[in-house]
């Protein structure tokens, strides 16, 4: 298999010094992040926002029903969803007018 691969040809000394110096790569500066969240502390945040936005909700909206049920159980996967789901639906829109 290594006879078919075709062969590139080795440059010169002083291109390949020039080569090299180009494609070395610099180390970059670490960005401070956000300290990360243990889990309950995680859960408890999304607990406040699903609250939060429950308040909003009208009785008669199905996603209310289902976050409360989420809070109640303190299902961390199903609030990230819903709150997820719901702050995409409540950002305007990129898509282009017809």
């Amino acid at each position: 298999m290594t006879g078919n691969a075709p062969r590139t040809p080795v440059p010169d000394a002083p291109f390949a010094d020039a080569e090299i110096a180009d494609e070395r790569s610099t180390v970059r500066a670490r960005v401070p992040s956000q300290p990360r969240l243990d889990a309950p502390q995680r859960l408890e945040i999304l607990v406040r926002r699903a609250k939060l936005f429950l308040e909003q909700l009208p009785k008669e909206d199905p996603r209310a029903r289902l976050l409360g049920i989420a809070v109640m159980r303190r299902d961390e996967t199903l609030l990230e969803r819903l709150l997820d789901a719901a702050s995409s639906a409540a950002s305007p829109s990129t898509r282009p007018e017809r």
